[in-house]
């Protein structure tokens, strides 16, 4: 027969596993670009279906959701942000499809893995800059994290109490069993 503190040990496992894996499953993230003349916020998943590749080293994609974060401006709807990569760093841009300009292109840090056609992104902290013809340069800071999920623990109270139930019944029975 299985002894009490093995059924508590398991119990203790099952509700540490059920609260583990309700935060692990996050994967969206926040996006806060900020410079001088540029302050946007979007949130993405991070891992992004591509939309198209430009030249095998940019990806683009239309899966985000402009936020408007403080005094940053929302993304508008209908763009496309693209990523790319170099031999030597990475970039980031916003292209406004519907009024036919680009909002942003910054060169820097490279920010995801996994290469063009797979995409994926991680929190962290990156420096774009940017020079243009009137020799004004830009830098940016690219500030990526994730927005964790609330647990559900609400949902996970009805489980546990179920089981210390039935650990209170086998503990009763076992109690009962060795009085007779």
């Amino acid at each position: 027969m299985i002894g009490l503190k093995k059924l508590v040990g398991a119990a203790a496992l099952a509700a540490a596993a059920i609260i583990w894996g309700s935060a692990a499953e996050a994967t969206t993230l926040s996006f806060n670009l900020e410079s001088a003349d540029y302050n946007y916020s979007w949130t993405m998943d991070s891992d992004p279906t591509v939309a198209h590749l430009v030249d095998g080293f940019q990806t683009t994609t239309t899966e985000y959701t402009g936020q408007a974060m403080g005094s940053s401006g929302a993304l508008p709807a209908g763009g496309e942000l693209y990523f790319y990569s170099t031999a030597f760093d990475g970039g980031i841009g916003f292209q406004d499809t519907a009024a036919g300009i680009s909002l942003f292109d910054f060169l820097g840090d490279q920010i995801y893995s996994n290469g063009e056609t797979a995409p994926h992104f991680s929190p962290g902290l990156f420096t774009f800059f940017f020079d243009n013809v009137g020799s004004r340069s830009y830098r940016a800071s690219l500030t990526v994290a994730a927005v964790v999920a609330a647990t559900p623990v609400p949902a996970a109270l009805p489980l546990f109490a179920s089981a210390l139930v039935g650990l209170g019944f086998f503990g009763w029975r076992r109690k009962k069993a060795s009085v007779a």
